[in-house]
């Protein structure tokens, strides 16, 4: 599973591991522990809605997602 983690947001990102390389693939966080870590389980993450969101939250979700799709090369 390839994550990004925000400090903006203060969380990790993930692409759907089932689906990594579909260009629809959905944004999935979880956020990140005091230390700076976060978990490796991805029934600890959460479907991102962000298309919709306000200004300052859908950027940064979008300039994530287009950096996983890219690492994954979708």
């Amino acid at each position: 599973m390839v994550v990004l983690i925000s400090e903006l947001h203060g969380s990790a990102y993930t692409l759907n591991p089932e689906y990594p390389h579909d260009s629809d693939s959905t944004l999935y966080a979880t956020p990140l522990y005091k230390d700076g870590s976060y978990s490796s389980n991805f029934n600890d993450y959460y479907e991102v809605e962000y298309v919709n969101s306000d200004e300052d939250y859908a950027p940064e979700c979008k300039r994530i997602h287009d950096l996983l799709a890219t690492e994954l090369s979708l």
